[in-house]
């Protein structure tokens, strides 16, 4: 939207900061009159604070993957997770005078067009805004609302987590939840280990059972390492490995006194 972008306002229109604009490759391109289309400079601040946004919701979605990452390593350790949190907010870049701006939109493309005005230059007939003026202008907001966006969430984080009972602390298994389905699923089959009884049946055997009580000791990560596996997953890996024996450097679990 914003690429290779000149904005020129005609001296009579500066009072009513009516604007008009021209795209162009640099600054030593001559102005073509003919191309020179009617703009506001109130249109131009809302455009740049949408712009502004849209740079955020990308940016904001990778830092929250990144943190994500970081949580997960001690998925079951609050005061870790609080430490994380309370270092992430002291490295927030709180330099902008935010507290002027706060959540108010208004407020924000109000003060992007007194920005505009001021940065307009005469060229002949006309005032200019360059492309770079407008770029550091969406740099501005992106940082800005970026910021704030991140201390809302992270103030948040944190409070949810501090009254957030302890979890039970479990242990961690280094492979992926195929692995661990296998491994269990041939240690019953030999025999070492068995299945949980039923809830509501007691002859009746469970794997349901044994994958809530696995869940509950084992932390098992997912396919991707970003989390860990669903209760649901691992009752369906125990119970039906997608993994074979053969080929994944697994042994062959056998017992001579079976059950």
């Amino acid at each position: 939207m914003l690429e290779n972008l000149l904005l020129v306002l005609f001296r009579h229109h500066f009072t009513s900061i009516a604007v008009r604009f021209v795209y162009i490759q640099d600054e030593q391109q001559p102005i073509n009159k003919a191309e020179v289309h009617p703009f506001n400079i109130i249109e131009l601040a809302n455009k740049i604070v949408a712009e502004g946004k849209r740079k955020v919701s990308e940016k904001f979605k990778t830092f929250k993957t990144n943190l994500n990452y970081e949580l997960s390593k001690f998925n079951h350790i609050n005061e870790k997770k609080i430490e994380i949190v309370n270092k992430a907010i002291e490295s927030l870049n709180l330099t902008y005078d935010y507290s002027i701006f706060g959540n108010s939109s208004t407020k924000l493309k109000k003060h992007i067009a007194e920005i505009l005005k001021s940065a307009m230059r005469p060229e002949g007939e006309f005032f200019i805004i360059w492309k770079h003026q407008i770029e550091n202008q969406v740099t501005f907001v992106t940082g800005l609302l970026l910021e704030i966006k991140k201390e809302q969430y992270l103030r948040k984080l944190a409070e949810e987590l501090a009254s957030k009972p302890e979890e039970q602390e479990k242990i961690e298994w280094l492979g992926l939840a195929s692995e661990f389905g296998l491994l269990i699923n041939e240690l019953e089959k030999a025999g070492y280990i068995r299945k949980s009884a039923h809830k509501r049946v007691s002859i009746k055997d469970s794997w349901s059972r044994t994958a809530k009580l696995l869940f509950k000791t084992f932390s098992v990560p997912n396919q991707t390492r970003d989390g860990e596996t669903s209760e649901e997953n691992l009752r369906k890996e125990i119970s039906a490995p997608s993994l074979s024996d053969k080929g994944h450097g697994f042994f062959k679990i056998t017992r001579k006194n079976h059950k």
